[in-house]
This record gives C-alpha cells, sequence and structure tokens, in this order.
C-alpha cells in the first residue's frame, strides 16, 4: 500500500513537472505570438506610409532612409528608389526570395524610379546563378531601371548575375570578372581496381555518366564532359557581349578577375562607376526616398523547433 501511494506520489509529481513546463512553453508562445501581431501591425503600417502594395505577406518594405535631407515634399522629389541586398553562397540560396522580391518590383513599377541590388557573391553552381540572373533580367525586360551595386566580390555567378543592370558601379578594391567555368572531380577509379573493388555503375544514353568519382573515365568521356564546359562557358560570354557592349570578349572570358579600379584602368568595360554601395546610395538619396524590401523571417517557426525540443525533454 505505502509502495502505491509512493509510484501515485511519484506520477502525479512528473505530471505537475511537466505541466509546469507546458504552461510555461504555452506562456511564452502566447507573449511571443502577441509580439509578432504587433511588429506584423507596424510593418502593415510602414507599408501603407510607403505607398507600396505586396502581393506576399513576407515582404517586408521599410522606408530605410528619408529624401529629408533636401527637403520638399516627395511629389517633388520624384519616386522612392527600391533596394534590394543579395549575399550569394555556392548555390545562391537567397534566389528565391529574390524571385518573389522581384515579382514585389514589378507588380510597384509604377510606383518606383529604379531597384539598385547590393549584390556580394564569388559565385557558384551553374544553373542557381543562372536562375539570379534571370530573375535580375525579368526587372530589366519589364522597362524598370536597374543598377547593381557590388562592395567586395560579384565573381563568376556573382557577375553573371549582374549582367542585366543598366550600371554596374563597384568599390575600387571588389572582385569583378573570373567569367569561366570551373569543375573538379576527385577519381579514385584506380585505387580501387588496386584492392580489389569493382564500383558498377548501369546507364542508359552514350553520355549519361561521363566523369565520376568512382567510374572508369575515358578519352571520350573526358571531351565529352569538357564540350559541356565549354558550351556553358560560350553562354556566358554571349550574354556579356550582350549587356556589356564594347567590351572584349577574347580579353575578359579568360576567368580571370580583377579589381573594380583595376578593370576601369585598362579599360575592360566591366563596371560603370567606382563607389561603394553606401556612397552610391547616399548620392541617390538626395532628392528621392530609400525604400528597402526584403523577405520576412518567421520568428515563430524559430522558437517552435526550440520548443519541440523542450517538450521532448520534458516528456522523456
Amino acid at each position: 500500500m505505502i509502495q502505491f501511494i509512493t509510484d501515485i506520489g511519484s506520477m502525479l509529481g512528473s505530471w505537475l513537472h511537466a505541466g509546469f513546463w507546458l504552461v510555461a512553453i504555452f506562456g511564452v508562445l502566447a507573449i511571443v505570438g502577441a509580439i509578432v501581431k504587433k511588429k506584423s501591425d507596424e510593418d502593415s503600417k510602414i507599408r501603407d506610409l510607403e505607398g507600396l502594395k505586396t502581393l506576399s505577406k513576407k515582404t517586408c518594405v521599410v522606408r530605410s532612409v528619408s529624401h529629408d535631407r533636401r527637403g520638399g515634399t516627395r511629389a517633388q522629389n520624384g519616386k522612392p528608389i527600391a533596394v534590394v541586398r543579395f549575399d550569394g553562397d555556392v548555390m545562391a540560396t537567397e534566389r528565391s526570395n529574390l524571385a518573389l522580391l522581384v515579382n514585389e518590383i514589378i507588380f510597384n513599377k509604377d510606383r518606383i524610379s529604379k531597384l539598385i541590388v547590393v549584390v556580394t557573391s564569388p559565385g557558384g553552381a551553374v544553373p542557381h546563378y543562372g536562375h539570379a540572373f534571370a530573375e535580375l533580367e525579368r526587372v530589366r525586360k519589364a522597362g524598370i531601371e536597374l543598377d547593381v551595386c557590388v562592395d567586395t566580390v560579384a565573381a563568376s555567378g556573382g557577375y553573371l548575375m549582374s549582367l542585366p543592370a543598366n550600371k554596374i558601379i563597384a568599390a575600387p578594391f571588389a572582385y569583378v570578372g573570373s567569367i569561366g567555368v570551373v569543375a573538379q572531380v576527385l577519381n579514385y577509379h584506380d585505387l580501387l581496381k588496386r584492392i580489389g573493388v569493382n564500383p558498377l555503375l548501369f546507364t542508359a544514353g552514350q553520355f549519361k555518366r561521363t566523369v565520376t568519382s568512382t567510374g572508369e573515365v575515358t578519352d571520350e568521356g573526358k571531351a565529352h564532359f569538357q564540350g559541356q564546359l565549354d558550351r556553358i562557358h560560350h553562354a556566358f560570354g554571349a550574354l556579356v557581349a550582350k549587356y556589356r557592349t564594347g567590351v572584349d570578349i577574347e580579353r575578359v572570358t579568360t576567368g580571370e578577375h580583377w579589381s573594380a579600379q583595376e578593370s576601369v584602368e585598362l579599360g575592360l568595360n566591366l563596371v560603370d562607376e567606382i563607389a561603394t554601395s553606401s556612397e552610391y546610395l547616399f548620392s541617390a538619396n538626395g532628392n528621392r526616398d530609400l525604400i528597402t524590401l526584403s523577405i520576412k523571417k518567421d520568428p515563430k517557426s524559430k522558437l517552435l523547433s526550440l520548443m519541440s525540443a523542450g517538450i521532448d525533454m520534458v516528456i522523456d
């Protein structure tokens, strides 16, 4: 009987302990929900103030810098300038957000004077940066003036995505160019053969797999793989020729990169103006509002993941 009572007491204690944590967790969620709602209301007010309309609730529109330096009303000073920032990694993971923001820009094309994109990227995967290029090309095709600012690097894929710009502005020591394609594969076929391992690969199609880590690489396979790189390189160069008029394609498509200042001194025509993004935006802000567009990060999702980990700990 005593053991039974002890077990009941222990069980009740566990339930109370778990209940306490659950109440605390839901209390925190309620507080965060209220904060998020308040922030959302504030964002809505900001959007209303800017006179821009948004297609997605994820889009945040903030007047980052007003035109008050020179006075005058917005009507007198003209339509605001939209500003977007793109920080690129190898897989250009921000490209989906960029696509959403391009939708917003095109939707508001009659409410803005131009778009300035601050690009930071050393390049990466071809299809991913090809996607980023295509999104910015949509802006150009929509008849919206597009400027790209580069503070540190817009090389390879980063330069590719910048090409649709009407004007490329770069800081003196920012890297630009690197107009080339590279692929590297470590092949272990001979090593595996020496230790008695024979990887089997089955394909349908003569060139389905030409260069792999474990398969035998033939001269024909290497030639085909190199041909793929050459075709991508040619397409890259064709876009440079299309958007950078007067450029010496043979000179700039060697895969080299240059500082922006050096490229100007050499007459490579890879950039149009030497300035930092802060300098350029400050100048543009002389008689225009600067409107920064970004995609909101949902604080609830991160908090819920932390809370779920806490609940798991309580249940255990």
